[in-house]
């Protein structure tokens, strides 16, 4: 367990998992939404658990984007090496128009929630915040479902 968490993201199938209460925190809008958010918390104390830009992808071909947080208790100083990465990944994003989950066939919409379903698990799994063995709930693109 790595103290009080935040996952923040755009996933909707996120909503349906067996997660610790408090811990999900859903963005509307893109993966660059996920990670503004994360860097305003960063700004506030918190770090980030992995780095921004997970998986092989290219933040143009990915329309969502889970990104887990380390909250500190009490005041707390920036970490600044969470900031670098995000930054950096921000950098990325800027690159081009983010993508948004309306802006691919629901089917595509499927697929791009579980990959970052499981491009997440094990760090969640590692932070204690997941059981070994959950699987992604059924996603069609437009509502989810166990």
């Amino acid at each position: 367990m790595i103290g009080r968490a935040m996952l923040l993201t755009n996933n909707p199938a996120y909503s349906f998992l067996p997660l610790p209460a408090g811990i999900l925190h859903t963005i509307q809008g893109s993966a660059l939404d996920v990670c503004l958010g994360a860097r305003d918390r960063i700004h506030l104390g918190a770090a980030l658990h992995h780095h921004p830009l997970y998986g092989n992808f290219q933040p143009r071909h990915q329309p969502y984007r889970s990104l887990l947080l380390s909250i500190a208790e009490g005041p707390s100083l920036v970490d600044d090496f969470s900031l670098q990465l995000l930054e950096e990944a921000l950098r990325f994003f800027a690159k081009d128009r983010p993508l948004l989950p309306e802006d691919i066939p629901v089917r595509m919409r499927r697929d791009c929630a579980l990959l970052d379903f499981e491009l997440m698990r094990r760090p969640l799994i590692q932070a204690g915040l997941l059981e070994d063995g959950v699987v992604a709930p059924e996603y069609d693109g437009e509502s989810v479902s166990l």
